[in-house]
């Protein structure tokens, strides 16, 4: 279902944005976080 898959796709983001989150202001991260601005994103997003 179209609805179920979007639920399922917010629900990753969201998930990956707390863990990104948490890497940042965590001592122990488990992962390095690198800063990038907005415009980078989207360059990087249309390619």
């Amino acid at each position: 279902m179209l609805i179920n898959s979007h639920e399922e796709r917010g629900a990753g983001l969201v998930a990956a944005k707390r863990e990104l989150f948490r890497n940042v202001v965590t001592d122990e991260a488990t992962e390095d976080v690198v800063g990038m601005s907005k415009k980078m994103v989207e360059a990087v997003i249309t390619i």
